[in-house]
């Protein structure tokens, strides 16, 4: 839901840290504040199981070896038996024994245990006495817990076990005790296996008998898992296979209704052999819903790994940002479709802005083109290719995907594309030719066969569904294979067939506007990828990825310019992350060092280093055990400490995994401090509400500072249509004190607009309401907001302005108009024309007639130039990167250049003019690795010198800065980071304390600051002032030193006081001077008064103050009244906006205009009126825009007297004055050099001064 102090949903990085514990370690560097409250919700559901990986049993001692899906087994044996029976029978039997097993129909061991197997056996006997001898052979099974497996045994006295067929199999014969016999055993034996049966196809039995997921899901992040382990048992080695996959939601919590938002995760696969941990990042969009109790979701699956890992999502990764919001500071609109950024993964965005370090975790492979905008508010997505390893199918569409949100206005296209996969087949026979058995006693013979192993590759064809197009509203993107790679071709909507041929859009226009290509420029190795972004022959931009799978290093190189290189390696506990910038085979320029710590199946970042390694800004973070305050899921932020000192501590969660007790540092104080500054935060029923709605927002939020409250704030939520965020004035009072601060947030309850913001009431009383519109045709969108004057019902506006935003089907505006409410009267109008081919207009007109044009490159989607109103042009210039470099301002014949140097990291080293066939040097800049700013040089040589250290015995920081001339600035820090003190020669010394007092009128807890005037050496003087703030940061009080520095109830004091909506309507200066203030409905301060009267004076409060007002009118106060009007064409004059001024003289109960101010709604026209005893006296002020970059300011005094004033493209060209009659009086010309520096003044009466540089 959308509140009316909405933030866009940008979502930073939450720290990764490691576990210590609960053990602070000393940091030194700070890169930003963190905090664990987010707007959204990780939730997963898992299901898993395991399977026995049957077939011929076989071990090597204690390895795992294979399994085989058939066996042939055949022997030639000849057994002789000499056998007294009852002492009258003697006989002799030879048998022949032969055997051979089919090949298995089915791996399932139920399948086995119905159907047996197949396969034929043969014996031939001869017997001395008649009698038969019957060797049988069997399949068996047994049950293993809930699973079936298979052994192969020989039901006889001669049982035979097959052991490992990597080393020989061996057999374990046994006879025994059989009374007087004598034998021997010739033969033979043939072993063969053939079929392997995989560690994959154990997957895929494992992935048939998977229970369904459960219906619940859980906070947090589950696993998706498969391994294979061993496990000995009476039967040998038995293989298990334990899988498991996870369904994850990322859930958005106080979305705005259709707006589209992009969220962006990492997954990440552990390794139990040690190999080291990948990331792989992952994003989508999602269309915000508003709605608390159906929030939008990014719904994914990891299914069981086909490699022996665990994969979950990393909590702390997942990042939130709202990429479609009209009406930004760039007039609005989505990136036009084909624009591109790589690189962002190895933590630098090339999108034209510069090279700047981002949050992202994942290292690889990393491009994003954008597909335009759907319809109004809607984005169309974007095409993404992401990969955190080289893999033989990079160069192929199969990693290409589409991200966006779902609409009707996108259509995404698919095609089948072949897959190759080799399938592995092992075959080993093992064979044995003679043996020989005695028999007489009991005994184990084990007899070793040879083996031969054979492999062969079977090549298989399959197919997947890759992209073959997606339709936008402005573009088609067409993705062709070509050799060694794709392509992906932009076309706009008229080079594209209205209907499909064969399931695709047919090409009319062969001609892209822009091409992107993916390809390996250097087969068949495949460790190197290079993206190309065409525009034409002559304007192509590359990047190229390599990647050392030995060393783990990844280097992104742009344009052959400039590289970036991360390289990732093992270390006892984690892993190593080393990420640096620097030009192709130059120094470094940037450099950042990540140590991570392996933590149960995720790793987290303990450690981060910026800068060299002998003086690194340092970062360090720790983590709760997971299961501590029973949460799961997700590894809990336990404390950060900052580069320069400052700290966080979060000392508890409640189960939902939200922050109760939040520490940070106070002043000096270490980590962990109980003297530091405290946040609780409160859930749940008792504050309002029930508690259901929105239950991740906390509802109470209280601050201690040293263990004084300072500050509260509520939010509730009475229904899923209300929001009420409450301010209190007293850090102790309940939600429902009438003296705090109310804000009301109420959204439409049903309709096509249902839980989009409707009204929000003001603290002051002032109403906002919104309404929406589309056309007809949905192709325009509309947005009224309306603020002012609420009618007794708070539902309408009736005095004030309302503000129409029409929105084109590309994403940009058509029109801004804000009207005067009570008249009607346009107050502003901005119209937008001449849009180009992707809907991004040109040329914006205002009221004024006057207009602003934008022109964008055919490249990168940037800038090319911008024409402002006194028509000076502006040209952009950028490297081959996309970054900017500089610009170009033309003004008419004159043109000046500004350069800027820009190292790997995208800061400016040097700042150069050109004009004139000259050069200046303006400004240069050095960095250190951590890229902070150690020295930088002035356009007359001079030098600034910066250098950062730390107190050693506070942990604080210590910032000096040296000026050309010698002189120092030294700013000290208090570990909280605040500043501590201000020290050096060039500086007048001072000195600052912070701490919290009881205010003796009120009992409340109050902040306060005191600055401290030093003497030279450093030591304190007596001149200090303390201000006081109250819960909403307010100042309330500044006391000022006196002769008795031990009691301050007597010191000089500034003192403020505020009504009961927030405003401010009383202040008593040290002097006892009273100043009162009174306030329209429409919240504009009115009436300011000095109290000269003890009635005045005596006012204790803001209704006493009202009440009082008419009596005070007439008294001998001070009063002077400001109204503020919207006048229509009248009189001449066009539509106007009047500020009239009025003051009270002594006794007299009306006020007395004393001036007017009119200005007209267009900007070009002024009347500036004085009123002495009833006779106006103005001054009028006209602006007109001629050609050539000319703009007139003609003034016209109160005796008709004129002055006009020339600019020409912006440059004052001449002053010149007139008497009423006309006659020139004066006139002054002002020239300009080639660099835009005044060069001459020309007065018509003295002559020409000329200056020089």
């Amino acid at each position: 839901m959308k509140t009316s102090y909405y933030w866009k949903m940008e979502k930073r990085l939450i720290p990764l840290v490691v576990f210590l514990a609960g053990v602070f370690s000393q940091a030194e560097l700070v890169l930003g504040q963190s905090c664990p409250l987010n707007n959204f919700v990780l939730l997963s559901r898992t299901t898993s199981t395991n399977k026995i990986k049957w077939g011929f049993p076989e071990a090597c001692g204690t390895n795992i070896t294979r399994r085989f899906l058939r066996r042939t087994y055949t022997s030639q044996s000849v057994y002789q038996d000499i056998y007294e029976q009852n002492g009258s029978c003697r006989y002799d039997s030879e048998t022949v024994y032969s055997r051979t097993d089919g090949c298995l129909t089915s791996r399932g061991e139920e399948q086995i245990a119905a159907n047996g197997y197949s396969g034929s056996q043969r014996w031939e006997d001869n017997s001395l006495c008649g009698g038969t001898n019957n060797v049988t052979v069997q399949g068996n099974y047994y049950e293993a817990g809930s699973e079936l497996a298979w052994l192969y045994e020989i039901a006889s006295s001669f049982p035979v076990i097959f052991l490992d067929s990597d080393c020989g199999a061996a057999y374990a014969w046994s006879g025994g005790a059989l009374g007087d016999e004598f034998g021997y055993l010739v033969g033979s034996d043939v072993v063969r296996y053939d079929y392997e049966y995989t560690d994959a196809m154990l997957r895929e039995d494992l992935l048939q008998i998977m229970p369904p997921y459960p219906t619940e899901w859980t906070p947090g992040s589950g696993v998706a898992y498969w391994i294979v382990y061993p496990v000995e048992d009476s039967h040998g080695i038995t293989v298990y296979g334990a899988g498991g996959r996870m369904q994850y939601r990322i859930v958005l919590l106080d979305t705005e209704k259709d707006v589209t938002y992009e969220v962006q995760w990492d997954e990440v696969t552990t390794y139990p052999d040690g190999t080291p941990s990948r990331r792989e990042s992952k994003v989508a969009q999602v269309r915000g819903t508003g709605d608390p109790n159906n929030p939008p979701f990014v719904q994914e699956e990891l299914d069981v790994p086909k490699e022996q890992c665990y994969k979950s999502v990393d909590y702390n990764s997942i990042k939130i940002r709202e990429i479609f919001e009209p009406g930004d500071s760039s007039g609005g609109g989505p990136a036009a479709p084909g624009t591109g950024t790589v690189g962002g993964s190895l933590g630098c965005q090339l999108d034209g802005g510069g090279c700047t370090g981002n949050a992202d975790t994942a290292p690889g492979i990393w491009m994003e083109v954008s597909m335009g905008a759907a319809g109004p508010r809607m984005s169309a997505g974007k095409l993404t290719l992401r990969s955190s390893i080289f893999v033989s199918d990079l160069f192929t569409p199969i990693h290409l995907t589409w991200v966006g949100a779902q609409t009707p206005n996108v259509e995404v296209i698919k095609a089948e594309f072949p897959t190759t996969n080799y399938l592995r087949v092992r075959e080993a026979q093992l064979v044995t030719n003679q043996y020989i058995f005695n028999v007489g006693a009991t005994q184990v013979t084990n007899y070793y066969l040879s083996a031969n192993e054979v492999e062969k590759t079977n090549l298989q064809v399959n197919t997947t569904l890759v992209l073959r197009q997606v339709k936008a509203p402005q573009a088609l993107a067409d993705i062709v294979v070509v050799p060694n790679g794709y392509e992906i071709r932009f076309y706009k909507p008229d080079q594209v067939g209205t209907a499909k041929v064969g399931g695709v859009y047919p090409i009319i226009d062969p001609n892209p506007f822009v091409i992107w290509r993916v390809e390996n420029p250097n087969p068949p190795a495949t460790n190197q990828l290079r993206i190309s972004e065409i525009r034409s022959s002559t304007s192509v931009r590359e990047w190229n990825y390599f990647y050392w799978p030995e060393s783990g290093k990844w280097t992104l190189r742009i344009w052959n310019a400039n590289e970036i290189e991360r390289v990732s390696t093992n270390t006892i506990d984690g892993r190593q992350e080393v990420i640096t910038w620097r030009r192709v085979g130059g120094q470094e320029a940037l450099r950042i060092k990540r140590l991570f710590r392996s933590f149960q199946y995720d790793e987290v970042l303990v450690r981060e280093e910026v800068g060299s390694d002998s003086n690194p800004q340092v970062t360090v973070y720790s983590y709760y055990l997971p299961g501590t305050f029973g949460v799961t899921g997700k590894i809990l932020l336990q404390s950060v400490i900052y580069p320069d000192g400052s700290w966080v501590y979060y000392h508890s969660y409640n189960t939902n995994g939200l922050p109760v007790y939040e520490f940070r540092g106070f002043g000096d104080e270490e980590p962990g401090g109980w003297g530091s500054r405290t946040t609780v935060y409160m859930y749940g029923p008792g504050y309002g509400d029930d508690g259901t709605i929105n239950p991740h927002v906390p509802r109470k939020v209280i601050e201690y500072l040293q263990w004084h409250p300072v500050s509260c704030r509520y939010t509730l939520f009475p229904s899923p249509f209300t929001r009420i965020d409450v301010q209190c004035l007293d850090p102790q009072a309940q939600w429902d004190d009438p003296n705090n601060l109310f804000t009301t947030n109420k959204y439409y309850q049903d309709g096509p607009y249902q839980f989009m913001l409707k009204l929000v009431v003001h603290p002051d009383k002032t109403l906002t309401t919104y309404s929406y519109a589309t056309n007809a045709t949905g192709t325009l969108w509309t947005n009224i907001v309306a603020h002012g004057t609420p009618d007794p019902t708070y539902t309408t506006v009736i005095d004030g302005t309302i503000t129409y935003s029409v929105i084109t089907n590309s994403g940009w505006y058509l029109l801004v108009e804000t009207r005067d409410i009570a008249t009607g009267v346009v107050l502003s109008r901005d119209m937008y024309s001449n849009f180009d081919e992707f809907g991004r207009p040109r040329r914006v007109t205002h009221l004024d007639g006057t207009y602003e044009d934008t022109y964008y490159s055919t490249c990168c989607g940037t800038v090319e130039s911008t024409t402002d109103r006194d028509g000076v042009l502006t040209q952009y210039l950028y490297d081959a990167a996309g970054r900017q470099t500089g610009y170009r301002k033309v003004y008419g014949a004159n043109v000046i250049t500004y350069t800027n140097v820009l190292d790997a990291a995208g800061r400016v080293l040097r700042t150069d003019r050109l004009a004139g066939g000259s050069q200046v040097t303006t400004h240069r800049a050095l960095y250190d690795l951590a890229g902070r700013l150690v020295a930088e040089t002035n356009a007359l040589g001079g030098v600034t010198a910066y250098a950062e250290t730390t107190n050693p015995q506070t942990g604080g920081l210590i910032r000096t800065t040296t000026y050309p001339d010698g002189g120092t600035r030294i700013e000290e820090y208090y570990r909280d980071g605040r500043l501590k003190r201000v020290t050096g020669t060039a500086v007048f010394p001072v000195k600052y304390e912070y701490g919290v007092e009881q205010d003796p009128l009120t009992g409340s807890w109050r902040e306060y600051t005191k600055e401290i005037k030093l003497n030279t050496d450093g030591s304190e003087t007596t001149e200090w002032t303390k201000t006081y703030y109250d819960g909403l940061g307010r100042t309330i009080k500044i006391v000022y030193a006196d002769a008795t520095p031990s009691d301050e109830s007597d010191n000089p004091t500034h003192r403020y006081f505020y009504n009961s909506k927030g405003q401010l309507w009383k202040e008593v200066d040290p002097d006892g001077v009273t100043k009162l203030y009174i306030y329209n409905a429409k919240a504009e301060l009115e009436y300011t008064i000095t109290a000269i009267s003890d009635t005045a004076r005596n006012i204790t409060s803001y209704d006493q103050l009202l009440g009082a007002f008419d009596t005070l009118k007439s008294g001998p106060d001070r009063i002077t009244r400001t109204v503020r009007t919207v006048v229509p064409a009248s009189n001449g004059k066009p539509d106007r906006i009047r500020t009239d001024t009025y003051v009270w003289l002594d006794g007299q109960t009306q006020g007395t205009l004393v001036s007017s101010v009119e200005t007209s709604t267009d900007g070009l026209k002024t009347w500036h009126t004085t009123w002495d005893n009833g006779r106006a006296v103005t001054t009028q002020t006209q602006t007109t825009y001629g050609s050539g970059g000319t703009r007139t300011v003609t003034t016209i005094a109160p005796d008709n007297s004129y002055t006009i004033s020339l600019y020409e493209y912006g440059r004052l060209k001449s002053v010149t004055r007139y008497d009423a009659t006309g006659q020139q009086v004066s006139k002054t010309s002002y020239t300009y050099d080639a660099h835009g520096r005044q060069w001459q003044v020309t007065d018509a009466r003295t002559g020409t001064t000329t200056y020089t540089y």
